[in-house]
């Protein structure tokens, strides 16, 4: 007689549930990227932007969403925030990769720093969601 195998859910199992949290991190830092990039060409075309300035606000567009996404990314898990938060990092460079080839058609040294700003600021948004402390405040017997 075969014996029925159960599937695990992901309540159930532990590692899917942290690559969807990843996952949800890493979508919610790539939709803040495409935000942040036409924010800021509509604010290039209005204001007629010089080159120089546009490229540190593009790196500033890389930045925050990559801060905000390994932040939600690492926030319920609340452990391992340097490696779940670089990893929510991986698809948002992934993505900036992807962006230069199809409108430069080639790789360039501003990719590179791009990318590793993008995987140092999730590392960092995990790293300021474990460390963040939660609003319930305990009472005073409980901490006797």
């Amino acid at each position: 007689m075969a014996s029925k195998k159960s599937r695990r859910t992901a309540e159930q199992n532990p590692n899917l549930q942290k690559a969807l949290h990843i996952l949800l991190g890493s979508g919610i830092g790539i939709a803040l990227l495409f935000a942040a990039l036409f924010g800021a060409s509509a604010a290039a075309l209005k204001n007629d932007l010089h080159g120089t300035f546009f490229s540190v606000l593009a790196y500033l567009c890389c930045a925050l969403p990559a801060l905000i996404g390994g932040f939600i990314a690492v926030r319920p898990l609340r452990k391992n925030g340097i490696l779940f938060g670089a990893l929510s990092g991986l698809p948002l460079c992934l993505v900036l990769v992807i962006l230069c080839a199809v409108f430069y058609g080639q790789v360039s040294r501003n990719l590179g720093f791009a990318v590793l700003l993008v995987l140092f600021c999730g590392a960092l948004g995990g790293i300021g969601a474990v460390n963040l402390r939660s609003k319930r405040r305990y009472s005073s017997r409980a901490i006797r």
